[in-house]
């Protein structure tokens, strides 16, 4: 019994040497899947919000108005096809950050 406990442990142990380190960075598997549920959940803000906004501080209302949804089904579909990668593939490197801003939300000067 003593020495199950003791190979246990010693799992544990090193399991905990692996994975905690992982969780450590700025870009680990955790992180890719909660980017990427929150980009496809997240794309329709693209259209709607985000990009007539942008554009119109840009280039001015009309295009706002106009060219900024056109622009946002575009971003929408890239960010909702980025988004359902990540998820899919959260366990697989690369971690980093494929689009910015990293989330719809985000400053585009932070990032």
């Amino acid at each position: 019994m003593r020495n199950k406990f003791i190979k246990i442990f010693l799992l544990c142990l090193l399991a905990q040497s692996v994975i905690i380190p992982t969780f450590a960075q700025d870009t680990n598997p955790f992180r890719k899947l909660v980017r990427g549920g929150a980009n496809m959940v997240l794309s329709p803000f693209e259209l709607f919000f985000r990009q007539p906004i942008l554009t119109a501080r840009e280039e001015g209302d009309f295009s706002g108005a106009t060219w900024g949804y056109v622009k946002g089904i575009g971003f929408m579909f890239g960010r909702l096809g980025l988004g359902a990668y990540e998820t899919v593939t959260f366990l697989v490197p690369p971690y980093r950050v494929l689009v910015k801003p990293e989330f719809v939300f985000s400053d585009e000067e932070n990032n």
